[in-house]
């Protein structure tokens, strides 16, 4: 399951109207809440954000012209402009009003020729690999999430795991097997420099040895 935030004009029906486009909710979630950290109203614990925590402090989310604009609430004692500024970089813009802290940072997800392009803080150029199976490379991510999840005891089973992602355990089996590949088939994947042959669905369909000695035949059809 691939989660993400739809515009309003896509919503709408409107497929070439200006803004229309999906936004990797992932990517989008993780600046939220490095902004968030930065700014000093949630604690920088990676993956482990407490959505419940962020919603006090959130009264809205807005993205337009490549910039995310989060609207604070009143009531949280923040620092001065400047403060905030040098927190979030110098590109950072802070504004006040009766709704509360504005802050709008650059955003560092953006769409671009039907597919979702990563930039680095501050809007700078992404490195682009057309090789690069974003499916693949998303699923192998999601995987050792996974996995992190399990050996670190936030979840008890595969089925925990499941009823938190709103899919079946049997997929989160199928699809945790990613995070047991040898560590040079991981680095080939996020690198792009993976076999053509070496798909999703070829991993899906193919039992994953765990030793990885035996894996040196993946990728071949």
């Amino acid at each position: 399951m691939y989660r993400y935030y739809i515009s309003l004009p896509l919503l709408t029906g409107q497929r070439g109207a200006p803004g229309a486009c999906r936004i990797n909710a992932v990517r989008l979630e993780q600046q939220i809440a490095r902004c968030l950290a930065r700014i000093g109203l949630i604690p920088a614990d990676g993956d482990r954000t407490d959505w419940a925590v962020v919603s006090r402090h959130l009264r809205q989310v807005a993205i337009g012209g490549g910039r995310l604009s989060l609207v604070l609430a009143p009531a949280d004692a923040l620092p001065e402009p400047d403060t905030l500024r040098a927190r979030l970089g110098g590109n950072a813009d802070i504004t006040s009003s009766d709704e509360g802290i504005t802050v709008r940072v650059a955003l560092e997800t953006a769409r671009r020729s039907g597919g979702m392009v990563a930039f680095y803080p501050g809007g700078a150029a992404p490195i682009e690999r057309s090789e690069r199976d974003p499916t693949l490379v998303s699923a192998l991510i999601r995987a050792e999430a996974w996995k992190r999840r399990l050996l670190d005891g936030e979840a008890a089973n595969l089925a925990t795991i499941a009823t938190a992602e709103g899919v079946t355990a049997a997929y989160i089996a199928r699809m945790v097997r990613l995070a047991f590949l040898a560590p040079h088939l991981k680095r080939q994947i996020l690198e792009g420099r993976q076999p053509t042959a070496l798909t999703l669905q070829h991993l899906m369909t193919r039992p994953i040895p765990l030793a990885w000695e035996q894996q040196t035949a993946f990728g071949r059809p």
